[in-house]
């Protein structure tokens, strides 16, 4: 990858981190990505996440 393409990829990526995210976007992504299913629960090969995000609240 040359600079040229890093830096337009960088500044992509700081353009898409400024916008704001709706929960119902994020939960679309999630679910694009096979991380969600249709009902909004974690896949079964996801649900680890759901257990280091709950041990993660519980530490708060």
């Amino acid at each position: 990858m040359s600079d040229e393409e890093f830096k337009r990829l960088k500044d992509l990526f700081e353009r898409k981190l400024a916008e704001p995210v709706t929960k119902e976007d994020a939960i679309r992504e999630l679910q694009g990505a096979g991380i969600l299913d249709e009902h909004g629960e974690l896949t079964p090969r996801h649900k680890n996440l759901g257990h280091a995000l709950a041990l993660a609240r519980s530490l708060r």
